[in-house]
């Protein structure tokens, strides 16, 4: 897998997106909007999407980025195997 390739998959998808594909709990954001957070229990919506949907910011933590970044919070996976894991979801 190259940069190319994950840089292509970043385009594409959205949080929402990912966050289906995986099958995490709670509202799921379509768009923008402020829903609460996969990354951690929430009692009140404090996690913004952003950006068309391709960016968050957990407002509570602080933790911010791309799609990838929310793949890689919400997975636990860094490093290649993150990357590989990423395209493999683009493909499902």
């Amino acid at each position: 897998m190259n940069q190319d390739s994950l840089k292509s998959v970043i385009a594409e998808l959205t949080i929402a997106q990912v966050w289906q594909k995986l099958d995490l709990p709670g509202k799921i954001p379509n768009g923008n909007g402020v829903v609460c957070s996969p990354l951690r229990q929430d009692r009140h919506a404090s996690f913004s999407v952003f950006n068309g949907g391709r960016r968050f910011k957990d407002h509570a933590t602080g933790e911010s980025g791309d799609v990838f970044d929310f793949f890689k919070a919400v997975t636990g996976l860094n490093g290649r195997g993150a990357v590989e894991a990423f395209i493999n979801l683009a493909r499902r």
